[in-house]
């Protein structure tokens, strides 16, 4: 193993297609009648990257992942998948 003084400094960290960002939501608002399940959630995935949605029971999970898909009418907020604006 290269001590860290060896550490080719191209080599240590993510390369610019890694940094792409590929799925971003900007303050995402949903509702199931009155209710309210997702409120203003914002995040953004990269290229590369491996995230986990953990939740208890009720808590959005399939609700977010249902919006990612366009699958259902979100309250407010945008979600862009490469650049693109799902709306569009």
């Amino acid at each position: 193993m290269p001590r860290p003084a060896e550490i080719d400094a191209d080599s240590a960290g993510p390369s610019d297609a890694e940094l792409t960002t590929v799925v971003e939501v900007d303050r995402l608002v949903a509702h199931y009648g009155k209710r309210e399940i997702l409120h203003e959630l914002s995040l953004g995935i990269s290229a590369g990257e491996i995230h986990v949605i953990m939740g208890g029971s009720g808590s959005g999970k399939s609700t977010f992942l249902r919006h990612l898909l366009d699958l259902e009418q979100r309250s407010s907020g945008t979600i862009r998948v490469l650049g693109r604006e799902l709306d569009q």
